[in-house]
């Protein structure tokens, strides 16, 4: 018989290690606030974790602090993959620690980027927003110092673009790393969109990303007239 409640009833520490005490083998399904995570167990053991797609540790790290929901175990279902490789106790308690220091890290993250953008160039950023505004492509512009720090950005109705500091950063260190000479101007198509980079006069850098469906005829031209108007 399927075993169904809500986390009010049962805290998600609690849940994920109910199967161990009676050596449970099934299928728990939590279906929280960022989607349905799916626990497997045999003999009261977590073999797989998965929460859409992603899976193992990095799925568990992303749910135990989840405070509402509801789940059912349905027993006797098992399942073929293995991502978990510790015990238990071990997984979850490492998974608490991890998700611990990621919101450290994420908290450090936004206070370092509020200070940084309460520095930015305020007319530069005008220029930038007006850009995002008038371009339905736009997703974010920003424009870095030759040392790789923020000047100024602007982001879309959306807000910032997924990992858009880890985005900055890379383009900045492969602009140093670059071997020939002369570099002017980057494009770059991913399966999440466009990404141009525009070397400006003073050694920074004119960084825009633009939405999947937009074209790097479009793109390239947009920021060109971007670029020659911060110049």
């Amino acid at each position: 018989m399927a075993l169904k409640g809500t986390l009010a009833d049962l805290g998600i520490v609690d849940l994920i290690q109910f199967p161990h005490a009676g050596r449970k083998t099934g299928h728990l399904m939590i279906t929280g606030p960022d989607g349905d995570a799916r626990l497997f167990y045999e003999n009261g053991a977590l073999v797989h974790a998965s929460l859409n797609d992603i899976h193992g540790m990095d799925a568990l790290v992303r749910i135990v602090d989840w405070g509402e929901g509801s789940f059912e175990f349905m027993p006797d279902l098992q399942s073929q993959e293995r991502t978990i490789e510790i015990d238990l106790h071990r997984a979850v308690m490492q998974a608490l620690k991890l998700h611990d220091e990621l919101k450290m890290e994420e908290e450090k993250r936004k206070s370092g980027k509020t200070a940084g953008e309460s520095m930015q160039d305020e007319s530069l950023r005008a220029k930038l927003e007006e850009f995002v505004a008038a371009n339905d492509f736009a997703m974010h512009a920003g424009v870095l110092s030759p040392e790789g720090t923020v000047k100024a950005s602007a982001d879309g109705p959306d807000g910032s673009p997924d990992k858009i500091d880890r985005l900055r950063e890379a383009l900045h260190a492969f602009v140093q790393a670059y071997p020939r000479g002369g570099l002017s101007r980057i494009l770059l198509q991913d399966e999440l969109g466009v990404v141009a980079l525009v070397m400006l006069p003073d050694g920074g850098s004119l960084i825009v990303v633009a939405a999947k469906e937009a074209s790097l005829g479009t793109v390239s031209v947009g920021v060109g007239r971007l670029a020659l108007g911060i110049e």
